[in-house]
This record gives structure tokens, C-alpha cells and sequence, in this order.
């Protein structure tokens, strides 16, 4: 582990890696700085990933470092094939690839010291905002998404009621039901 001085305060990194179809993806583990939100199975933890062929040293630790600060642990990773992750072709999206990596993220977050593996958060901008709500749609177990601007088209949706314009994805939560959610 090692301190880093980003803008706000120092943040503890713990540099990790973990597997993802055979391919070594590379993380950092930002530990929660109170336990303001610890319960007896451990903290919350937020796994992020950057969008569009970003990386995860372009501008996720100052959200990490927030998460650090409410209490949360945040698990910040990059796709493989991207930053510091192993992989070829080297930078190439691919929309499967990258939610399967963040399936092995959050599988590799519900094993991190002190984290609740039920209280995992999924974070996302722009290209991986519409992978957050793609994995929780599958992974019951997700707490909680934050998905900032997802690049939602008619092929991209994950289920007929999105298709149709919702605008909330309703196979996260089946149980809201889609009639709950107007088209905006």
C-alpha cells in the first residue's frame, strides 16, 4: 500500500490486479477513511471504470477520494486491453469484453478486507454508465448504480420495456415493474 497526494487529501492505494477470462486487469482498492458506513458485514464498496476507452488515472480518483471520504470503499479498474491492464489488441472497445470485466471486478470487490460483499455499488460515465446498468440488470446482488450519461441507442438496450424509451432502465429492479416508469 502507499499514500498518494491527489487534490484533496491523501488517499491510500493498494494496487491489484485480478483476472478477467484468463486476461490480468489491473486495479486500485481506495479503502474507506471512517467507518461511517460500516455495518457488521463490512463497508460498501463502489467499483468504477472510465468510459470510451478511458483509464482509470484520467480523473476517477477525485471521485474514489469522495466515495473514501463518505466511507465507502471504491475499486477503480481498466478494461483489459487498456492502461495498465494486460490484453490484445491493445485500446479496442468491445462492449462484451468490458461488462465482463466488470463482472470480475465486482466479484473481485465482494473479496476485498472489510468490504460487504452485498452492498456493491456499480459507478460509470459515458460508455461504461450504460455497462453499470447492463451488469446490475444481471447481478441481483448489486446495491446501487450511478450511471452518468449512458449512451443508450435501440441496440444497446437490455430489455424490450427498455427499448421502448424508459427512462430507467426497469430489468434492474424487476420487481418496480416497467409500467412505473414513463418515457420522458
Amino acid at each position: 500500500m502507499y499514500a498518494c497526494k491527489p487534490t484533496f487529501s491523501v488517499m491510500m492505494l493498494t494496487d491489484l490486479t485480478f483476472n478477467s477470462n484468463g486476461v490480468r486487469c489491473a486495479a486500485w482498492h481506495v479503502s474507506a477513511r471512517s467507518g461511517a458506513l460500516a455495518g457488521l458485514a463490512g463497508r460498501p464498496c463502489v467499483v468504477m471504470a472510465n468510459g470510451f476507452g478511458g483509464t482509470r488515472d484520467t480523473g476517477l480518483l477525485g471521485f474514489a477520494n469522495a466515495f473514501a471520504d463518505a466511507g465507502l470503499d471504491a475499486f477503480v479498474f481498466d478494461y483489459r486491453g487498456f492502461g495498465a491492464s494486460e490484453g490484445t489488441p491493445r485500446q479496442d472497445i468491445s462492449v462484451r469484453r468490458q461488462r465482463q470485466d466488470y463482472d470480475a471486478a465486482v466479484a473481485a470487490a465482494r473479496h476485498l478486507p472489510g468490504v460487504d460483499r452485498n452492498r456493491i455499488a456499480l459507478w460509470g460515465t459515458s460508455y461504461s454508465a450504460g455497462h453499470c446498468i447492463v451488469v446490475a440488470a444481471h447481478d441481483r446482488r448489486i446495491a446501487a448504480v450511478v450511471s452518468m450519461t449512458p449512451p443508450w441507442t435501440a441496440s444497446s438496450r437490455c430489455c424490450t420495456s427498455c427499448a421502448k424509451g424508459r427512462s430507467v432502465c426497469c430489468c434492474a429492479r424487476p420487481s418496480m415493474g416497467a409500467a412505473t416508469w414513463p418515457a420522458l
